[in-house]
């Protein structure tokens, strides 16, 4: 999302419709099963919550971080997950507000908390000034999984490709697995995967290692399960990154931070954009 969208805090809309004369429903078919971006602002700190709103009324965390966004994460926050209620002004079908009822998020979805939609895709609210954009499930566009295995050392890297297709981002998640290819029967797997996601010649970003911080691994669990991906080892060393990419053609590029072994690339492009 770029600097110009999240500025965008339509200041001229914070006159909400009174939320007593809504009425509680089933969550549209644009949010439930949606990622939904929300970004809190205080004097001090600027950051942002990717999470997931599912359709059975429960959200889970799935990044929270204050800078370096959407491709490194520096600071994330605790791990957060709950219950959340949908509600329709009756005057005004156009307004619908999710309100968190249960569970702690990491910042700025405590209790209470309460997202406001004006449009499909972007809206105010929460416990902070702010504002959050929508990513609702879309339609598969091209191959939804790329996987590559082979032997790789640090002078020796390895390069899978991949393609996004249609006329919208995608979020897209990538992981560089070694130590888990275990549970497969692999015996010469690296221990220390490394993996870089490139656009051309630029660096899209780096993979960080998955369990590095306990607090992003019930969200990468979480996607990983939903993309259909196998699970990771719980403390291994296998890296993951997750995207936001625009419609192109890119590279990962997966190495060894030590002694040669085999890597395995995926990359799994996920049901969420905009």
């Amino acid at each position: 999302m770029s600097t110009l969208t999240r500025a965008v805090l339509f200041g001229s809309l914070l006159a909400l419709l009174p939320l007593t004369k809504g009425f509680a429903q089933s969550a549209p078919a644009s949010i439930a099963n949606s990622l939904i971006e929300f970004t809190w602002l205080t004097d001090s700190t600027n950051g942002s919550e990717l999470v997931l709103f599912r359709a059975d009324g429960t959200f889970q965390d799935i990044q929270s971080f204050s800078s370096g966004y959407p491709f490194t994460v520096t600071s994330s926050l605790p791990a957060g997950s709950g219950s959340y209620t949908y509600t329709v002004a009756p005057d005004n079908p156009g307004v619908g507000v999710i309100t968190v009822t249960g569970g702690k998020g990491g910042v700025g979805l405590g209790s209470g908390t309460q997202l406001t939609f004006y449009t499909s895709t972007r809206g105010t609210g929460g416990a902070y000034p702010g504002d959050f954009y929508l990513y609702p499930s879309v339609p598969p566009a091209g191959a939804g999984n790329v996987s590559t295995r082979g032997l790789v050392s640090a002078a020796n890297p390895m390069t899978a490709g991949f393609v996004i297709e249609g006329n919208q981002s995608r979020w897209v998640l990538v992981r560089g697995d070694g130590p888990s290819l275990a549970q497969f029967g692999v015996t010469d797997a690296i221990q220390n995967p490394q993996a870089t996601v490139f656009s051309g010649s630029q660096t899209r970003g780096t993979l960080s290692v998955w369990s590095k911080d306990s607090n992003l691994v019930p969200g990468y669990e979480t996607i990983a399960a939903l993309a259909g991906a196998f699970p990771l080892a719980r403390g291994s060393a296998d890296c993951v990154g997750l995207f936001q990419l625009p419609p192109g053609a890119y590279t990962v590029q997966g190495s060894s931070g030590g002694a040669e072994g085999e890597i395995l690339l995926e990359v799994y492009v996920l049901p969420f954009g905009a």
